[in-house]
């Protein structure tokens, strides 16, 4: 891991949409770090990735070498009267080709109000033993199949609702087909809004167990563009995470199959 510091404030470079090959392998992720304001705590702060630490300044930036895939990054130490305006922690994805840059604005002073304290995870509750059934035993029920890898699991066509920031709920749907290859188109997406409907093909940038990310690309309609869908398996739904540009969360929903 490497750490320098920086002699102004830098860009958001624009994640490379560059397929993983063999997983197990790592790839390099940038956290960029500026402070402005009329209050600045010069003692800089720590940068959080998963279970990684490292120290970085009021400007500067750290690396992290970890496994491709999606990590989350949280900005500690971070002074009482500064906030994260984009949002602390955030997720980012990280590739075997290149380097993922993640950038956290920090803005200090009197009047900034205090952010809430994180929320300390909740442990899960302990196994509880089998219980022996009383005798006669019962017929014992044969073992669950084993899970459906991912890419298997999310084939078909799936429907849901959503209500982004700003606009009035509408459907969406996803059809996933049976070959999934890294860089590949895999699948489409229709929004239909009451006024307007736009239409995506779906490529495909990381799969793993349980979950997956593709990147839109705007085939029909005057609709955003560049955005990534983190798709995650919750039983026998499909929940849905839109991400913007820089990485930041956008909205949420679960999908169902459709009938």
């Amino acid at each position: 891991m490497k750490s320098s510091s920086l002699a102004g404030p830098l860009s958001l470079a624009v994640l490379l949409l560059m397929p993983l090959r063999l997983a197990g392998q790592t790839g390099d992720l940038r956290v960029v770090v500026a402070t402005s304001g009329s209050k600045v705590d010069t003692n800089g702060y720590v940068v959080a990735l998963d279970t990684l630490r490292q120290s970085v300044g009021v400007v500067g930036f750290v690396v992290f070498t970890v496994k491709p895939g999606i990590h989350t990054a949280i900005l500690l130490d971070v002074a009482g009267d500064c906030i994260v305006p984009e949002g602390n922690p955030r997720k980012v994805i990280v590739r075997r080709v290149g380097v993922a840059e993640l950038r956290f604005d920090v803005v200090c002073g009197e009047s900034v109000p205090e952010p809430p304290a994180p929320q300390e995870p909740v442990e899960p509750p302990a196994p509880q033993e089998p219980v022996e059934p009383p005798a006669p035993q019962e017929p014992v029920e044969p073992p669950a199949p084993a899970a459906t890898p991912m890419g298997s699991f999310s084939v078909g066509r799936w429907v849901a609702t959503i209500e982004p920031p700003g606009f009035p709920s509408y459907p969406v749907n996803m059809t996933f087909y049976a070959e999934q290859s890294l860089g590949e188109i895999v699948g489409s997406a229709n929004y239909e809004s009451p006024s307007w409907s736009c239409s995506y093909d779906l490529i495909l940038e990381f799969v793993g167990n349980d979950n997956l990310v593709v990147a839109q690309q705007l085939t029909i309609g005057d609709c955003p563009d560049s955005i990534r869908v983190v798709l995650t398996r919750q039983g026998a739904k499909l929940g849905a995470e839109w991400l913007r540009p820089n990485e930041s969360p956008w909205f949420e929903t679960v999908f169902v199959r459709s009938r």
